[in-house]
This record gives structure tokens, sequence and C-alpha cells, in this order.
């Protein structure tokens, strides 16, 4: 476990996030060492310039934040002097998947920008602009996107989607917004196709992922383990 490493911010089942529309500028000078950062990425992988959300305030029902360009988040991780210049405490998505007595586990593909052939829960990934209207969030809809992309399972077979919390490791600039997703238990859905972004995606029982996670610790995304532990206490004490 990383927990004294770890900060931990629970929210409530109701959470809202809404974003500010005040436009950001940066220096030309900083505009042009970012597109130079991209540019030579995308030689090397393939990569989409969507959006990211950047986090401005943290309450336990109201997350507030902002959109940038997702090449501002690349730029921000691969050049470590811009993290000064850009201010920014970018977030991502971290969702646990439950269908029956399984928890849904992925390896990462070596296509991917970030963490390539290691272990995490299904799915991840950021918060994407398409997914607000006017200032709200709906961070539901960017999840049953994600579902989708990563899983090809058609979310309708989504029952539930609950909020945890957001987790911070100190040493890093960047927080995750954890989530529990439940899955109709009627539906067969033991068979996965595998995707663009996973090379293996699996079930695991849930009385076995902690021995999966141990097992494969030295090949995990950061803060698993922390997740499912805060979701396990979420399980034992509701």
């Amino acid at each position: 476990m990383e927990t004294s490493d770890i900060q931990f911010y629970q929210v409530t089942k109701d959470l809202i996030l809404t974003c500010e529309n005040n436009p950001v500028t940066f220096s030309e000078k900083i505009k042009n060492r970012v597109d130079e950062i991209w540019k030579e990425l995308k030689k090397k992988k393939e990569v989409f310039d969507g959006t990211f959300f950047s986090v401005r305030s943290i309450t336990q029902s109201h997350i507030c934040g902002q959109f940038f360009p997702y090449r501002y988040l690349v730029a921000f991780f691969e050049d470590t002097a811009l993290q000064k210049e850009f201010a920014l405490l970018p977030m991502g998505i971290s969702c646990i998947t439950m269908w029956q007595d399984r928890v849904l586990l992925g390896k990462r593909s070596p296509k991917v920008y970030s963490y390539s052939g290691l272990y995490e829960f299904v799915p991840s990934g950021t918060i994407d602009e398409r997914c607000k209207v006017d200032s709200i969030v709906d961070y539901k809809k960017q999840i049953a996107r994600e579902f989708e992309e990563e899983t090809t399972i058609d979310p309708s077979v989504i029952t539930s989607i609950v909020p945890i919390g957001v987790f911070q490791k100190k040493s890093e600039p960047f927080c995750d917004l954890c989530f529990v997703i439940e899955l109709d238990p009627l539906q067969d859905l033991s068979f996965i196709r595998q995707s663009e972004e996973y090379t293996e995606l699996m079930w695991v029982k849930k009385e076995n992922v902690r021995d999966f996670l141990t097992e494969h610790s030295k090949t995990l995304v950061p803060k698993q383990d922390v997740f499912w532990e805060s979701v396990n206490q979420r399980i034992d004490h509701p």
C-alpha cells in the first residue's frame, strides 16, 4: 500500500463537476515548446489532441476545474520545467468495474501514450470536454464512453456509476477520480473482445483481486492497490 504517500479526498455520491469558462493564455514561447513536444510524440505514437480536465478546487460535493488541449498534458509530463509554468493539476478517471462476483482488469497496449504494458482496473482515461453541457461536466457520460471504447461492451449494461474519491500521490503532479461501475448481473459478459487500448482484458474474482495485484505489483499502473482497498472499505462499511 502507498497510503503514506497518498492524499485522499472523499466525495459524495451526488458529486458535481463544473468547469470555468475563463480562457487561459500562454506565452508564444510556451506554445512553441508544446507544439514541438507534440510533433515529436506523433512521430512515435498515434495520439489524438482532445482535451483534459485540470482541477481548481475540491470539496466533498463539488469539483471545479478547467479544460485544456491534450497536447499541454503531454508537454506537462514530457518537460518537467513546464509544470511550474502551467500550474495545473490534471485529473484522470479510474474505474473499478464489477459484474457478478468479478472485477475487470486489463493490460495496457504498447500503443498508448502512458503506462504501456502495465495492468490496471478498466476503464480509465481523461475527462473530455465533449461531455460538458454549459458549465456542468457529465462525468457519467464520459465514463460510459470510455467503458464502451475500452471493452467493446454496450454501456446499456451499466446499472450504476458511483464516485469514491480523489486520490493524489504527493510526489506526482496529477490526481485520479475513482468510481465503481456496477454491471447488470443477468447479462452474459464473460467474453470480452480485445480493444485497441488493451492487449489483455480479464475478469478476476473479487476474492482473488488482492492476490492479482500483489503478483503483478511491479507491473501495475500507480495507485491500483490503493483504489481497491478504498473500494473494499466501502463494501465492508457502506
